[in-house]
């Protein structure tokens, strides 16, 4: 990640988060890096991976999520936020939709956390986990006449 010195942050947790699905979306790295913090103690675990951390190795994580060019619609769910005035985290369910007509859905859990740095938000943490498989309409078998109830 290249340094960001210059630039004043996010004017929110909110706008950083959102930040963080847009880039993810258009799969735009330089957008991407730009919600990250530049401090060293920034960690990443993307879903069954190790531990990163600092601006270098997250940067090159998401250099190889956001290399394909595959489209994503991103949606949160399950949203719950704990915040004070420099930190913020927020646990969501990211629904991924993916595929040809976005017919395709993988859920992820993640903690996505933020912190103020007097200038503006930006993110220090993101965690995120497989979660359950979504729920399929249960099949309907015929039920045999003599086992009817009415």
């Amino acid at each position: 990640m290249s340094s960001q010195s210059s630039s004043p942050g996010f004017a929110s947790a909110e706008a950083a988060e959102l930040g963080f699905y847009a880039a993810f979306e258009r799969g735009d790295i330089a957008a991407m890096i730009a919600v990250w913090s530049e401090d060293p103690d920034i960690s990443c675990i993307h879903p069954m991976g190790p531990v990163l951390r600092g601006p270098s190795a997250i940067g090159d994580s998401w250099r190889q999520i956001l290399a394909p060019q595959h489209r994503l619609r991103i949606t949160l769910s399950h949203q719950v936020v704990f915040s004070d005035a420099h930190l913020c985290v927020h646990c969501v369910h990211e629904n991924i939709h993916h595929g040809d007509r976005f017919e395709d859905l993988s859920v992820i859990i993640a903690t996505n956390a933020y912190r103020f740095d007097g200038q503006g938000w930006r993110m220090i943490l993101h965690h995120a986990s497989p979660g359950a498989r979504p729920a399929r309409a249960p099949s309907v078998e015929p039920v045999p006449p003599d086992r009817a109830v009415h």
